[in-house]
């Protein structure tokens, strides 16, 4: 399964770079890894932790950090072969999206993490005022 996140905001448009990840051809970084945390008092979840590479939209997201630019929505994708059609390659199954997200923590390593290619690994911390989860397929 891949993961996937866009960054979109009505003011600065979409953050990030056109990538070229499965079949994708628009704004969206590859993740590593992503935790959904709730807190104690909370139904639904309060918080998510996003792995990824460090990379070319790393920057802009820190800027965002930095000046608590909030995003319109923030929408994670994982991908993975059809169930009906194997062959035809990695398809949407599962999509959160998270609205009116700010970025509240960043966390960089310090050292070179078992990753594909050997980067850097980044961790960023969102809050946000609605959490959807659909299942696409």
């Amino acid at each position: 399964m891949n993961l996937y996140i866009s960054f979109r905001s009505k003011i600065d448009g979409v953050y990030g770079r056109v990538s070229m990840w499965g079949h994708r051809t628009d704004h969206w970084a590859k993740l590593l890894a992503f935790r959904v945390q709730t807190s104690d008092i909370a139904i639904s979840p309060s918080t998510i932790q996003i792995t990824k590479e460090v990379g070319s939209n790393s920057a802009e997201l820190v800027r965002a950090y930095e000046n608590a630019d909030v995003f319109d929505e923030v929408v994670i994708e994982a991908t993975g072969p059809s169930p009906w059609y194997p062959a035809s390659g990695d398809v949407v199954v599962e999509r959160i999206t998270l609205t009116k997200a700010v970025i509240n923590s960043v966390w960089r390593s310090a050292s070179v993490l078992p990753t594909s290619t050997g980067k850097l690994v980044e961790d960023f911390g969102l809050i946000f005022q609605r959490y959807d989860r659909e299942a696409v397929l």
